[in-house]
């Protein structure tokens, strides 16, 4: 039996932040010969901007899915994909410091990490009401 459209809906909902945070561990858990070195975007810290991006991306696919999904209430899935984000940063650090070679543990990064996903926690009302008028569109 086909699954019913809202149930059909709710599993379509969660597709890109499980798909992103597939792509967000594969980036962070590389090893670092797999990862261009451009000695120009080292020197200008390009890597805290991709950081802020993967994690302040991360917050936002999971709002996103949550909120498809028919969630009425928001804030304690915001708050808790925030704070996963953030753990989730912390936790690549040290995966990072101690089991995959070529890759630094940096604080920088931490920081990156938690930045983008606490910004996109702040911005998300904002970004939910943009959604929801270029869908009605």
């Amino acid at each position: 039996m086909a699954p019913y459209p809202a149930t059909l809906k709710r599993i379509q909902a969660f597709v890109p932040p499980v798909l992103w945070t597939i792509i967000l561990l594969a980036l962070c858990l590389a090893p670092g010969k797999y990862l261009p070195q451009i000695l120009v975007l080292d020197q200008i810290h390009f890597d805290k901007l991709v950081h802020f991006c993967l994690f302040g991306g991360f917050t936002l696919f999971w709002a996103i899915g949550f909120s498809d999904s028919g969630v009425s209430r928001m804030m304690p899935f915001l708050i808790f994909f925030t704070t996963l984000a953030v753990a989730l940063g912390v936790s690549v650090e040290f995966m990072q410091k101690y089991w995959i070679p070529g890759r630094d543990f940096e604080i920088g990064d931490m920081v990156a990490d938690a930045v983008g996903a606490i910004t996109v926690a702040l911005l998300f009302p904002k970004i939910r009401r943009i959604l929801e008028n270029l869908r009605s569109r």
